[in-house]
């Protein structure tokens, strides 16, 4: 009986573990179309003027010049879910597949944005709950489940501006997810904020 219980609690964990992965795709697609967007417009905009504004090159030098000193996105926090491939903690065959970090915090804990940039969409995910995107140049941070969002699509904010509230599940769990893009590329947050 032992061993069919056990079998049991495997397939629902295989069952989450594929909702999960479905919901990251999904997530993943939303993000990839709105960058797309931002990138198009951008090359539009120098096909007009001929060149890539200033603002825009500086504000990835500044980004990129401070990797690995960024603030964290929120106060307290432990990245309790690593960038990349994971191995499932009780099924061993099992690996996920994580495009930022996952970030454990105390419940309604303010989530801030890491470097100064522009409020480039707001969308719902299903499973993400609530999710921002903002633009430094060509780089672009990720927050998403968030169960509010205090910003709006256009808005400049500046490093550490409170943009939303983290999401506390069913199970209590209270955790924010972070994913940082340059252009296409999923780059590993962990490597950008503090230690």
């Amino acid at each position: 009986a032992m061993a069919k219980e056990l079998r049991k609690q495997e397939k629902k964990i295989e069952l989450q573990i594929n909702d999960k992965k479905k919901a990251m795709e999904e997530l993943t697609k939303q993000i990839q179309n709105i960058i797309a967007r931002e990138l198009r417009a951008e090359s539009e905009q120098q096909k007009i003027t001929s060149a890539p504004s200033a603002e825009l090159s500086k504000l990835s030098g500044n980004f990129k010049k401070n990797k690995g000193k960024l603030p964290w996105p929120v106060k307290d926090g432990v990245i309790t879910g690593k960038f990349g491939r994971n191995k499932h903690p009780l099924l061993k065959y099992v690996t996920t597949n994580n495009n930022g970090i996952d970030i454990s915090t105390p419940k309604d804990a303010s989530v801030r944005a890491i470097f100064d940039g522009e409020v480039r969409d707001i969308f719902f995910n299903p499973t993400f709950q609530n999710a921002v995107i903002v633009k430094h140049g060509a780089y672009f941070s990720v927050y998403t489940n968030l169960k509010e969002v205090f910003v709006q699509k256009g808005e400049q904010v500046k490093t550490q501006k409170p943009i939303g509230l983290a999401y506390t599940d069913e199970k209590k769990k209270t955790e924010m997810h972070l994913e940082v893009w340059k252009g296409n590329a999923k780059l590993d947050p962990s490597k950008w904020i503090k230690k």
